[in-house]
């Protein structure tokens, strides 16, 4: 057995997943250095491990940047486009101007959900093929899915073989691609 995408130390197994909390991070800093002071997430479900992770990367953005976290600022959506259009229309009417997002379906549909391009500044997860044709086009972190493949084939031959060559936490950072889908904050967004 090898573990994708959670955690369970109780478990001796090999574990490979991303680093959703070095994600989230990043892309809530992302956002602070382009000016934007009110920064929210819409996420998937909150009690998924890659969800608790991805709120302690924002969580320490903000206190790092010296912002504070916004009043309902953080919405349970579930993992869908229309989740992002529904949660987008949130936090922009909360005066949100940049938003990390759970994955690249949720960022398209925030994304979709401006009315204006300048309105909300979007970073998704997973960096997927479509986030570059997109228009705009996706600021993203981009899994290194090939790596990781790479680690959970080797982990489980490595199980099936009985050599248990395999038996740590690989895990592996995303890397933020930016594109048009986030921009500098507004002088009156960043007042906000």
């Amino acid at each position: 057995m090898v573990f994708v995408n959670g955690d369970d130390t109780g478990l001796d197994v090999p574990h490979v997943y991303c680093d959703e909390e070095r994600g989230a991070y990043k892309a809530a800093i992302h956002l602070a250095e382009l000016g934007h002071t009110r920064i929210g997430c819409a996420l998937g479900y909150e009690k998924v491990i890659p969800t608790v992770r991805m709120i302690r990367g924002y969580r320490a953005a903000l206190a790092e940047s010296g912002l504070p976290e916004p009043e309902g600022g953080i919405l349970d959506i579930g993992f869908t486009l229309e989740g992002g259009r529904v949660g987008a229309s949130k936090l922009a009417a909360a005066g949100i101007t940049g938003v990390v997002c759970g994955n690249d379906l949720i960022a398209l549909g925030a994304a979709r959900a401006s009315t204006s391009r300048s309105e909300l500044s979007v970073v998704g997860y997973d960096g997927t093929e479509f986030t570059s044709l997109t228009d705009p086009g996706l600021t993203t972190l981009r899994q290194p899915f090939e790596d990781m493949a790479e680690h959970i084939a080797l982990a489980i031959t490595s199980e099936v073989d009985g050599s248990r060559r395999f038996r740590d936490h690989y895990v592996f950072e995303p890397d933020l691609v930016v594109r048009d889908s986030t921009r500098q904050a507004t002088p009156s967004a960043s007042r906000r």
